[in-house]
């Protein structure tokens, strides 16, 4: 059975006004077609010619990129959807994927796809330039489900705190579905058991000290918190407050992902480390 998958679609030129259809790829399997990795990487992936006049039309389209040598499995999706339909879209695909792959090879990286918008954040993301924010998370994800036990859950969460916000949970159910779509009930009830003793943590003081960031009423206020309590401000802290804004910008937060990319500078500038520096537009 084919991983990769495209479907046919009908496109209007806006240069000469007729219809022409047009190949586009939802799922891209890396091994299995590289000619279509190479046009990730060159930028042509989505871009529709018409026939008749030879305009070039960029296609807004979603595409899941899967690479099972380097485990690497990411989500782009569209420039005008909503979040709740890149859920939709994300899982429906996922799922294909994974029902397309045997069962002695679905490993765990399965469960983290990588959501980045477009196809420039798409090919960035191939040629590995921006999945260190997400890291910390794939590593928790992949931890917990290695842990044969609660107990293991539980020590699994306690070494990675990113496992217990919001983002991580959504992986989590999501793979749930994924798995009883394809027919795997017995995973899919293991699955949900470690999601059931995730709770069972308590807050980790890493978390409930970004907290306290977030609810300081000023810049002002926020410093004063990292002077007061310099062994809370551990290299963690701006490793999550990134992964957080990432999530925020993937939701189309973008005053929320500011937010927390200005503490995670505010959290960097007092440990003394170099802030990155974003390019302007």
């Amino acid at each position: 059975m084919s991983r990769s998958f495209a479907q046919t679609v009908e496109v209007a030129c806006g240069s000469c006004k007729q219809q022409f259809n047009a190949e586009v790829w939802l799922i891209v399997d890396a091994a299995e077609r590289p000619e279509l990795v190479a046009q990730i990487q060159e930028s042509t992936m989505h871009l529709a010619h018409c026939p008749h006049c030879g305009t070039a039309h960029p296609l807004d389209v979603p595409l899941l990129f899967h690479d099972q040598s380097n485990q690497l499995l990411v989500f782009a999706a569209q420039e005008q959807s909503t979040p709740q339909q890149d859920q939709q879209i994300a899982r429906q695909l996922g799922q294909q994927l994974i029902a397309s792959i045997p069962l002695a090879e679905r490993a765990t990286y399965l469960t983290t796809a990588h959501t980045v918008v477009g196809m420039d954040d798409l090919r960035r993301a191939v040629m590995g330039e921006m999945l260190a924010a997400g890291d910390e998370l794939s590593a928790g994800l992949r931890a917990l489900m290695e842990a044969p036990t609660p107990g293991a859950v539980r020590r699994v969460a306690e070494a990675h705190p990113v496992l217990l916000t919001q983002e991580a949970l959504n992986h989590l159910r999501d793979y749930v579905q994924q798995l009883q779509a394809a027919e795997h009930p017995d995973l899919a009830v293991a699955l949900e058991q470690r999601i059931e003793a995730l709770p069972l943590v308590q807050p980790h003081p890493t978390l409930q000290f970004i907290q306290t960031l977030l609810d300081a009423e000023s810049p002002e206020a926020r410093r004063a918190l990292l002077a007061a309590r310099p062994h809370d401000v551990t290299p963690e802290v701006p490793t999550i407050l990134e992964a957080l804004a990432d999530q925020a910008q993937r939701r189309h937060l973008e005053a929320v992902a500011r937010d927390m990319l200005v503490i995670r500078d505010e959290v960097l500038g007092s440990l003394g480390r170099d802030i990155p520096v974003t390019p302007s537009a």
